[in-house]
């Protein structure tokens, strides 16, 4: 007996979204484009899911190239798509050469986002405990938090921000042919009129949506493998209160309710905002604002939920408030602050 197996829809999502990356880095061969059209015909789905990404980001490179394989019934065409989708696929290739020529350079750490001449060229940066607001030509609002360094290149063809080091929220200004693009550890984020916070730890970055929808890319450079497997868990379309953390991959994807996006997104607004959070975390989030060695020294501390409001920054506060309230004794011992259980305070069981 025959059995048709159907991909479930978050693996059609996140193939859906790897091919209209690789579409829109640029003309793919033979073979690929074979394997592309096998893709599409294998379930009825993967169309609709396609051209609902398209729709989405209002891709006019991927649509034209699209069109090509198959009509998209719901995407306006203008003058310059009919253009290229009545060439033959060598001479749309051929465009797409002469457009990437001199545009991207693929964003390694140490690599600049784009060659070529840019309309703007600027780096922003912010000290421990500070932040920091900045005003983009495009029309978009960057808000940085602490400690945190951004490069920003826009060119004709994408609108171009490099996270180095800490987190920033963008509220992008809408530009349906203009993306915005925010590179961070090895892969990037992709918008075109949306807001949300991209957090980098390490090699780890986090992404938060407040509103609209992004496209997720974790390890870009594994988009042109021919192993399907390589691909997998690399690309993500996360919408308005989705979460997701990338690496090599992507991973803890997860929506969260309204008052949990409002309290973790507070620092936008110079505030934190604690509701039962773990103290461990809570010192975390503290430490980031601080050149001070914050130390727990008693492990069942680490569990004690607290809560408060606090200025962001304001880790004298916070401390102090802690003792007060919660059983905490705050000791200095040479460079640290450690933290301790009162005598008062609750006990390990």
């Amino acid at each position: 007996k025959n059995v048709l197996q159907f991909s479930n829809r978050d693996t059609i999502e996140e193939e859906a979204a790897s091919w209209l990356v690789r579409l829109d880095g640029g003309p793919m061969g033979a073979d690929e484009m074979e394997e592309f059209r096998a893709w599409l015909n294998r379930d009825p789905r993967h169309r609709k899911t396609l051209e609902k990404q398209v729709r989405v980001w209002g891709d006019l490179d991927s649509l034209g190239m699209l069109a090509d394989v198959f009509p998209l019934k719901t995407a306006a065409r203008t003058p310059a798509n009919r253009f290229r989708t009545n060439l033959p696929w060598a001479a749309t290739a051929m465009i797409f050469c002469l457009l990437l020529v001199g545009l991207l350079v693929y964003p390694g750490q140490n690599l600049p986002l784009f060659a070529g001449k840019s309309s703007e060229e600027h780096f922003y940066e912010t000290a421990l405990g500070q932040q920091s607001t900045v005003n983009l030509a495009d029309g978009s609002v960057m808000v940085l938090n602490t400690n945190t360094r951004v490069e920003v290149q826009f060119d004709t063809r994408r609108r171009g921000i490099r996270l180095l080091a800490g987190e920033a929220h963008f509220e992008v200004a809408k530009h349906s042919d203009w993306p915005f693009m925010v590179y961070a550890g090895n892969g990037y984020v992709k918008a075109v009129g949306t807001a949300f916070s991209v957090r980098l730890t390490g090699k780890e970055v986090g992404i938060t949506v407040s509103e609209g929808t992004v496209q997720v890319v974790a390890d870009a450079a594994s988009l042109g493998a021919d192993d399907q497997s390589a691909r997998a868990g690399q690309t993500l379309v996360l919408s308005e209160r989705g979460v997701a953390r990338y690496g090599t991959r992507i991973e803890q994807v997860e929506y969260l309710p309204e008052p949990v996006l409002q309290q973790r997104e507070a620092w936008k607004s110079g505030r934190w905002v604690f509701e039962g959070d773990r103290l461990a975390d809570v010192i975390e989030e503290a430490q980031r604002y601080t050149d001070r060695q914050l130390r727990i020294v008693d492990p069942v501390l680490a569990e004690l939920k607290v809560g408060g409001s606090f200025r962001a920054g304001d880790v004298n506060s916070l401390l102090s408030a802690l003792e007060r309230g919660f059983d905490v004794q705050v000791t200095a011992v040479g460079e640290q602050l450690q933290l301790s259980l009162a005598d008062n305070g609750p006990k390990a069981h």
